[in-house]
């Protein structure tokens, strides 16, 4: 779809409330080029459904005022994820606003190329954070933030940056909230600091100048705790261990669970799957808590009912952690074996753990904390 803002000027469409998304955009241009019409400016604003993809540029006074002219592409919620990993090529693919009377008018044909990753905009910290980059001429504008979106890691964190825009200038109208709603700007020195929660850099000979230091969410780092204990894994594993977005505010529980969910339904070696849970309560981050050995049983509780047939290794494991060097982790498979107990394992045991787990049901007998510890004990018998 094609924009210009000269159907505004001469009130052919009004900004009143309730207009379309392309509408209210064209609401904001004259603004705009009334501030800084020697450049144009891209970038890509969510509306309702979707998002919009825009080129502008200014053509200069007419009768009225300014005339700006744009070029907008509209895309689906469900399409969204695969443009913002093609945004390169889809803006190649948009045309520059001109001044011809056909302007618009073709249709666009787009294939999107996934695009490579960038250095340019590596350790911003726009996965986590909003930016504004300031970068002088001659060097565009939109080259580099479709570099500093393509440099976005872990690549998950691209579905954050909702809006981008290669200027500040743009006024908000009716629902259309350009500053609001994007996370990277990419302007001139001239222009000021659009707001305080944006963190200013500069761009120098090709090199960002950034002395802001953003650190990765708690929650974050804790996973990559979690995928650097399993080490390189088959493909499809591989990629079901990638971050998403969604998974900032979970807390480390729930980043648990799911890391050792997504190991089960890939079939990951019941090794592997123990050995993650058994050293959750090595993993340092700041403010952790240390894993308890009653969640660790219901880890390890899960693993085990989700393939019961790998109970011997849970049992050389028993034995492995007997000698109380690592106490917590020998309570919870403690807790584990003794929540499992039934014939099928008690056919599987050897003297040596039978007088283990006879000892441990004595035990809890003496301090009055375990539920049908008798009825246990008579199993055994």
């Amino acid at each position: 779809m094609a924009f210009s803002s000269s159907l505004i000027q001469r009130g052919k469409t009004p900004c009143g409330a309730g207009r379309t998304a392309p509408a209210l955009i064209l609401c904001a241009l004259p603004r705009w080029a009334k501030l800084r019409a020697s450049e144009g400016f891209s970038g890509r604003f969510s509306v309702t459904g979707g998002a919009i993809a825009i080129k502008a540029a200014y053509f200069g006074e007419g009768s009225a005022g300014p005339i700006a002219r744009a070029f907008g592409v509209f895309i689906e919620d469900a399409l969204l994820p695969l443009v913002q990993g093609s945004e390169r090529s889809l803006f190649a693919a948009m045309p520059v606003p001109s001044g011809s009377d056909d302007f618009g008018t073709q249709s666009l044909d787009v294939r999107l190329v996934p695009d490579r990753p960038a250095r340019g905009g590596n350790g911003l910290g726009l996965a986590w954070h909003d930016r504004q980059i300031f970068v002088a001429a001659p060097q565009s504008l939109e080259d580099v933030a479709l570099d500093v979106l393509a440099s976005i890691e872990p690549v998950g964190q691209k579905m954050r940056v909702t809006g981008w825009c290669t200027t500040s200038q743009l006024a908000a109208r009716g629902d259309f909230l350009p500053i609001q709603r994007c996370n990277l700007l990419v302007t001139r020195p001239g222009e000021p600091l659009a707001h305080d929660r944006f963190l200013p850099a500069r761009l120098d000979m090709g090199a960002v100048i950034d002395d802001a230091k953003i650190r990765p969410p708690a929650s974050y780092l804790f996973w990559m705790q979690l995928v650097q204990m399993v080490g390189d894994q088959p493909g499809s594993l591989h990629d079901a261990m990638g971050w998403f977005a969604e998974m900032s505010d979970w807390t480390d529980e729930e980043l648990a669970w799911r890391f050792i969910e997504i190991l089960s339904q890939h079939q990951a070696e019941y090794q592997v799957i123990v050995g993650v849970v058994l050293s959750l309560g090595d993993l340092q981050g700041e403010g952790r808590q240390a894993v308890s050995a009653a969640t660790m049983r219901n880890y390890l509780l899960a693993v085990a009912n989700h393939d019961r047939a790998k109970l011997p290794e849970l049992i050389d494991m028993f034995h492995r952690f007997g000698g109380g060097r690592r106490p917590t982790i020998a309570a919870a498979l403690d807790e584990t074996m003794l929540a499992l107990l039934d014939e099928p394992l008690l056919a599987l045991m050897d003297d040596a753990t039978l007088l283990r787990i006879i000892r441990l049901l004595r035990e809890q007998t003496e301090a009055g904390a375990a539920e049908n510890v008798q009825a246990r004990l008579e199993m055994l018998d």
